[in-house]
């Protein structure tokens, strides 16, 4: 009995062996490409004289290009009778690597938004040096005189239709706001503000 016992448990190993290496080793079909015999079916008909909703599919088939199926990466192993997830594509690392080193921090197109006082405020997305430093371009570009600059405290002197004005910048999240002041240290004319700001959006440097 002792014998039979093993004899039964040895064959239900190798059983189970056979058929767990089976799958990787031998490659036995497994249905898995079935969905490639896949055939459309008619559309679901509606009753016409009853009222519905409108059918909309929740998962639409995409149409295909003509050579999209001779185009496909190999989904299955060499056999071709199982699905094999493709291999990734390998990585350009160098151009990645150059890509943000240039890119980190690179500010956007300055935009004028309004704060809940209604005076306009610039607002820049960006590394806060570098947008400082694209903002000193734009009013070099723009030939606005500037007296002086204040990095640490954010700060650019400038003069600007015959007055002295402070661009006063700030930091929110992400972003650089930008805002015109007077020597009172209040916020300059809206329209004066709205007139400098829109100058430096025209000579911002691409």
């Amino acid at each position: 009995m002792l014998q039979r016992f093993r004899l039964n448990s040895i064959g239900l190993l190798l059983l189970v062996g056979f058929t767990l290496s089976g799958c990787s080793k031998f490659a036995v079909n497994n249905s898995s490409l079935d969905y490639r015999d896949a055939k459309p079916t008619t559309p679901l008909q509606l009753p016409a004289d009853q009222p519905t909703r409108p059918f909309v599919a929740l998962y639409p088939v995409p149409e295909l290009a003509d050579r999209a199926p001779d185009n496909a990466p190999t989904v299955s192993n060499p056999k071709g009778n199982r699905f094999m997830i493709p291999a990734p594509m390998p990585l350009d690392v160098a151009a990645i690597q150059a890509r943000a080193s240039v890119d980190v921090g690179r500010p956007s197109a300055p935009t004028i938004v309004v704060d809940g006082n209604g005076f306009p405020i610039l607002r820049i997305e960006g590394s806060a040096d570098r947008v400082f430093e694209a903002l000193l371009q734009s009013l070099g570009t723009a030939k606005i005189n500037v007296s002086k600059t204040t990095r640490s405290t954010g700060q650019i002197d400038v003069q600007f239709d015959q007055q002295a004005y402070i661009l006063r910048l700030g930091r929110s999240g992400s972003a650089t706001t930008v805002s015109v002041q007077n020597r009172k240290d209040v916020l300059a004319d809206a329209t004066l503000s709205s007139s400098l700001l829109t100058q430096i959006i025209q000579h911002w440097p691409t």
